[in-house]
């Protein structure tokens, strides 16, 4: 069977213009309560446009109390977008998640795009493992036209 690929203008006027993808290769962990970057991918866009932005993670937590974890999406420094997940009580938890967001219209520029994350418990470590466990996490940009 052949498939059908119709030709792509080099600036299209709707539709799909350009995406991104990053995914954690590096086993990774974090202590801090404070955000730090997981993931980071920049993009530049052609202006009047917007980005689709879908980011999953699975992670592992250490704690042994109830403390929760927390994630976020920037975009040049705005938060878009929060995702929080609590521990159980005398258990390491292994957490999946993701989110999907719409930015508004964005002006021509270079966005940095950021997945963050933050333990709620100095003493509890989250770690992100996809070189030794099943465990990871991507961002996948995507910038379109209405």
């Amino acid at each position: 069977m052949t498939l059908y690929n119709p030709p792509v203008s080099a600036t299209p006027t709707t539709g799909l213009i350009q995406s991104v993808r990053t995914t954690l290769t590096v086993d990774t962990t974090t202590t801090s309560t404070s955000f730090v970057t997981l993931l980071t991918a920049s993009i530049t866009t052609i202006g009047s446009s917007w980005l689709l932005i879908m980011a999953n993670f699975s992670t592992t937590d250490s704690s042994s109390n109830d403390s929760g974890n927390q994630f976020r999406i920037t975009v040049g420094g705005t938060v878009y977008a929060y995702a929080g997940q609590p521990t159980s009580v005398g258990t390491v938890t292994a957490q999946v998640g993701a989110r999907c967001i719409y930015t508004a219209a964005l002006t021509a520029n270079t966005y940095v795009v950021n997945l963050d994350w933050l333990t709620l418990d100095a003493t509890n470590t989250i770690s992100c493992r996809p070189a030794t466990h099943a465990e990871g996490a991507s961002l996948v940009i995507y910038e379109v036209t209405l």
